[in-house]
């Protein structure tokens, strides 16, 4: 942080690599059910980004690659399977998280997730309460690294300024399209990486 920049009042975190570490789920399921994540490529990169931004429902969009990979317990099974088994959190950033907001520092989730998956994180594994808000590309209707996501954050967090926004994100093209934006972005690598930048932005 140079001495020009603003004090930074609101956080974001990414969810998957940043503070959800639990995945990638399709390990597990070639472990455990014989499934290879091969199986779900395509849906991965076609069906899954209308899920993502919140056009399509995930059950309907699945259900013909599990009935094509062998997976027999039905698509509500399949579902609870991969938020289980990504259901962790790294608890050294959470704790980090928890101290910025006891100093005033607002903190949100910014992650793209389509709508079942969203509503696990806030309520079962209860992250609603431990930020002042959640941005889920689901609801914004827009994915990462897409400007749009980057300006209804912003406009939600209105008044406060971008440049006063800081993002952690582990991937690079989210921290570019951030700092085009008009926010401040770090790529996050380590905790340790994530704990020396924040004592210079916040002093923790």
């Amino acid at each position: 942080m140079s001495a020009a920049s603003p004090a930074i009042r609101a956080l974001l975190f990414d969810g998957d690599g940043v503070l959800l570490v639990g995945g990638p789920f399709t390990r597990a399921l070639e472990r455990e059910h014989g499934i290879a994540a091969a199986a779900l490529q395509g849906f991965f990169r076609k069906e899954f980004a209308a899920c993502l931004e919140g056009s399509a429902p995930i059950e309907a969009a699945i259900a013909p690659y599990l009935a094509a990979c062998g997976w027999s317990g039905g698509v509500e099974a399949f579902l609870r399977f991969w938020f289980e088994t990504e259901n962790a959190v790294d608890t050294d950033l959470l704790r980090l998280i928890d101290h910025a907001r006891s100093i005033g520092t607002r903190c949100y989730l910014a992650s793209n997730q389509e709508r079942r998956r969203a509503a696990y994180i806030a309520e079962q594994m209860a992250l609603a309460r431990r930020f002042d808000g959640l941005f889920f590309s689901c609801d914004l209707g827009v994915r990462k690294p897409a400007a749009a996501f980057f300006d209804a954050v912003a406009e939600a967090l209105a008044p406060v300024p971008r440049e006063a926004i800081l993002l952690w994100d582990d991937a690079v093209a989210n921290v570019e399209a951030a700092r085009a934006a008009g926010l401040q972005a770090e790529l996050y690598t380590t905790f340790a990486n994530c704990m020396r930048a924040m004592a210079g932005y916040l002093g923790v």
